[in-house]
């Protein structure tokens, strides 16, 4: 492999750049509302689907001039859509009735967007849909604090026999005030 050809491909790495600072961004806004996907996942997602849309652009120029090869760059960029899906899929969560994680799957989606157009050289689109969704985030946080702010406590529980437990989990869980984030038994 010869050096001219590793640094011809240099020119790729400030959207790559620009689009893991993008993911960071709504990563970080995500992990400050203590959602499941926060920072790397936002950032991979966005770093990853930036990725792809430059080899969807500019990785086949080796085998365009073949006559039995035939090339379609928007097939890449439909899986990468589809594979942000499933993922999104995963953290979307059904508890007696009330579904959760519908925004931060959302936002995945939106970050393989900003990150897709970012590898495409869409700088402006890119960075422009990032402050958008920030500023929708930080309306929505806004609006939603004022009738119902969000307060975490750490609670430690000591209990004689593993038996009384699940009673009181289940009271706690059925408390509409109160919600379990993270449980450690020992």
């Amino acid at each position: 492999m010869n050096m001219e050809y590793l640094v011809s491909q240099l020119i790729y790495m400030p959207r790559i750049f620009l689009a893991l600072a993008c993911g960071i961004a709504l990563g970080y806004e995500r992990k400050r509302q203590m959602k499941t996907a926060g920072v790397t996942t936002h950032a991979m997602v966005a770093g990853a689907s930036a990725l792809m849309m430059i080899v969807s652009k500019y990785g086949f120029f080796d085998v365009i001039g073949f006559d039995s090869v035939q090339l379609d760059p928007s097939r890449i960029a439909a899986g990468v859509v589809t594979a942000i899906s499933f993922l999104g899929a995963g953290v979307i969560f059904n508890r007696k009735m009330n579904i959760s994680g519908l925004t931060t799957a959302a936002g995945l989606w939106m970050t393989m967007g900003i990150g897709a157009a970012m590898g495409s050289g869409m700088y402006a689109a890119g960075i422009l849909c990032t402050a958008v969704v920030l500023l929708m985030q930080a309306v929505a946080h806004w609006r939603h604090s004022l009738y119902k702010p969000h307060v975490m406590e750490c609670v430690e529980l000591t209990v004689e026999e593993y038996r009384d437990l699940p009673p009181i989990l289940e009271k706690i869980s059925g408390n509409r005030k109160c919600m379990i984030t993270n449980m450690s038994i020992t």
